[in-house]
């Protein structure tokens, strides 16, 4: 039988933080995860901010006892305070005998977050009174050293992905790489109908995702946020990911594009200058010194 009812989304620490409910107490502040146009490096920054910002603890402790027996022991800010899930999740006040009314338990176990308990499950509320310095402490220390936990667990999840990404792209080159060695085009040659349709493909990848705005390095920033702040990705960004190999070697080709123009009109405009420079020598040779025969 169920005797709790389910809790807010995780937030950035990897707990449930209390949902605000509406006209109700708002108890625990969670420091807001880094945007989406955080710089390199700032998600990991802005992760270290949440772990050490110390959070809000205040009210007294509470012990209650279930009516199968067990207790669980916490803390409620503003006293007894009754809730209950509304149509779309969002915690309302609601009157005790309420249908579906219980009470949000904070920091149990000195954990960060909150337990809702049903009303119907409840035998006795028993106030253990106001929480004292060294509790507020404990609570404190206990959450930050959670806080630190999952973050740790986070970046050792994001460097395993990190380095996952990277064996895949160095793969692929030396696939690409053995291919190309194998066959070899002729110069001039036109490309085949499957080597067509992936330049078109890598053209549409650089047009909808210009080199100005999307990089590796984005890509990187875009999973580590991820991870480590639990921003995913928007559909934009997962299109994104999902065709980096195909986005890089599009940008790959028109890089070299651009760059055997330039040489070409280098060169260009060097034969050009030494052309000139021949045009005049045999004129002046030609020229009849003056006052001869």
């Amino acid at each position: 039988r169920q005797t709790t009812g389910p809790g807010p989304a995780p937030a950035e620490g990897g707990t449930p933080p209390p949902a605000p409910a509406k006209g109700g107490p708002a108890d625990t502040k969670t420091p807001a995860p880094a945007g989406e146009g955080s710089q390199p490096g700032g998600a990991g920054e802005a992760a270290g901010a949440a772990a050490e910002a110390p959070p809000e603890v205040k009210g007294n402790r509470y012990r209650i006892k279930l009516k199968h027996g067990a207790q669980i022991e916490g803390v409620l800010p503003q006293g007894i305070f009754w809730e209950r899930l509304d149509e779309v999740g969002e915690y309302v006040e609601a009157k005790e005998a309420e249908k579906g009314a219980g009470l949000r338990l904070q920091h149990v176990l000195n954990l960060e977050g909150d337990i809702f308990i049903l009303k119907r499950d409840i035998q006795e509320v028993k106030d253990m009174g106001a929480l004292t310095e060294e509790q507020v402490r404990a609570i404190r220390d206990q959450i930050l050293a959670q806080r630190r936990k999952v973050i740790e667990e986070r970046e050792k999840v994001l460097r395993e992905e990190m380095a996952r990404m990277g064996a895949s792209m160095r793969e692929k080159n030396a696939e690409e790489g053995a291919a190309g060695e194998g066959g070899a085009k002729e110069p001039g040659k036109k490309p085949g109908k499957d080597e067509s349709e992936e330049i078109k493909k890598g053209e549409a990848l650089l047009a909808k995702f210009p080199p100005s705005d999307w990089s590796e390095q984005r890509m990187k920033d875009v999973v580590r946020r991820e991870i480590v702040n639990g921003i995913f990705r928007s559909p934009e960004e997962a299109e994104f990911i999902t065709n980096i190999e195909a986005w890089k070697a599009a940008l790959a080709r028109r890089e070299k594009a651009e760059a055997e123009k330039k040489e070409a009109e280098k060169k260009e405009e060097k034969e050009g200058g030494e052309g000139e420079g021949e045009g005049e020598k045999k004129e002046n040779e030609g020229e009849a010194p003056e006052g001869g025969g």
